[in-house]
């Protein structure tokens, strides 16, 4: 009888161990950015032990930043109901709320979650503040609130600090954000993502020359770390944008760096979605709309695909299709707009509004600047995209409407 409960305990620790690695597995394809495999594994997870409260909420968190928001409440919901970690989900609730301006029922479910935490533990507090960061309407100052709590219990914490450097990074701290970057690689050597982080500052200082070295020396130590070539595809991008002189080099050096990431994920919806997005960088609008077409045959799910299927299709003259499209999207308070979506959406209503002798129904035309002063209000920069339609309407004499 002794012999049995010895090897019994030690088939529960050993599947402790495995549920552990196969958490931290997880966690590793999420940081690759491999979704599928990432929810292949933690759905694995749940099914072999119900009870993973925070197997729950880390497929939940992925759903909720593809904005499958549907499911990532099930996810959520359940891990409520498990017996390990359950409090992490009412972080992931904490986030919908977020999302959706209840910053008062996000307080209440953030303090469901640390009400129970033990003096040492820094997770929830990491975890509360990726929520800030995360949501719809990011929060960085209370981000680095919480992030500062983690860091003082455990002041090394490699994911802490990377945490909290995103967080500068968000608020326009460029000194912290490089700081806290540069100590989260001292502190675990294996945080690429931190040394990645360290070229894409860099990037954003437009020093393109600086951060391709340091995303070189990110591949020196990892040839297969697929994120850096997508930083790369964006750095090579935007020093052709910026430098015409030489933008066919760069070009197709983006080109050739964004096929290699796309080699190194697994191909999910989520990889497909950097890659429309990527196609928009490069205005490469016909291979977008087949894109598009091809992820809502795949995928009815996500309503980001309308968003590309909406811009492709305005560029490529589909301008019934561009308008429903945006619209739809716009619509649904839970996305994520953003100016450019505005921007499109006015331009097709003045295209469609637009006779073939080139006038504009002054109602089309008015409901267009209005959603076009939207994009205006939420992004000042995105006057920068009124300079080819303003030529546009100059062309067909369209004087009033460019003043």
């Amino acid at each position: 009888m002794n012999k049995f409960k010895i090897f019994s305990l030690a088939l529960v620790a050993t599947a402790s161990v495995a549920q552990a690695q196969d958490i931290k597995e997880a966690k590793k394809a999420i940081d690759a950015e491999q979704f599928q495999k990432a929810k292949s594994l933690l759905k694995s997870i749940i099914k072999a032990k119900p009870s993973d409260g925070e197997a729950n909420f880390v497929l939940g968190n992925i759903y909720l930043n593809q904005s499958v928001i549907d499911s990532a409440k099930i996810y959520y919901l359940n891990g409520i109901e498990a017996s390990d970690r359950k409090n992490l989900n009412y972080i992931g609730l904490g986030q919908i709320d977020l999302d959706n301006k209840n910053a008062i029922l996000a307080q209440a479910n953030f303090g469901l979650a640390t009400k129970d935490m033990k003096r040492k533990d820094v997770d929830e507090y990491i975890y509360i503040g990726r929520a800030y960061m995360n949501s719809v309407n990011p929060d960085y100052n209370s981000a680095i609130t919480s992030l500062k709590r983690a860091l003082a219990i455990e002041p090394q914490n490699a994911t802490a600090l990377l945490a909290i450097g995103d967080a500068y990074y968000g608020a326009n701290n460029q000194n912290d954000a490089y700081k806290a970057y540069r100590d989260a690689f001292t502190a675990d050597p294996t945080l690429l993502r931190a040394k990645m982080q360290l070229g894409v500052l860099l990037k954003g200082a437009k020093s393109y020359d600086e951060a391709i070295k340091a995303f070189n020396e990110v591949i020196a130590l990892n040839a297969n770390y697929g994120p850096v070539y997508r930083e790369l595809a964006e750095t090579y991008y935007k020093w052709a944008r910026n430098k015409p002189s030489t933008s066919k080099t760069n070009l197709q050096n983006a080109i050739t760096n964004y096929e290699k990431y796309l080699s190194l994920t697994d191909y999910s919806l989520d990889s497909k979605m950097r890659h429309a997005d990527f196609l928009i960088l490069v205005k490469d609008y016909k291979s977008l709309e087949t894109v598009a077409n091809k992820m809502i045959a795949e995928d009815k799910v996500n309503p980001r695909i309308y968003r590309y299927l909406g811009y492709s299709a305005y560029e490529n003259g589909n301008i019934d299709v561009a308008l429903k499209s945006l619209e739809d999207y716009i619509k649904v308070p839970t996305n994520k707009i953003i100016a450019k979506d505005y921007l499109y959406l006015g331009f097709a209503k003045i295209k469609k509004g637009t006779a073939a002798d080139g006038s504009v129904e002054a109602s089309a035309f008015d409901a267009g600047l209005t959603d076009i002063k939207k994009a205006v209000a939420m992004e000042p920069l995105a006057v920068e995209d009124l300079g080819d339609f303003g030529k546009e309407l100059f062309t067909k004499k369209q004087y009033n409407q460019v003043l």
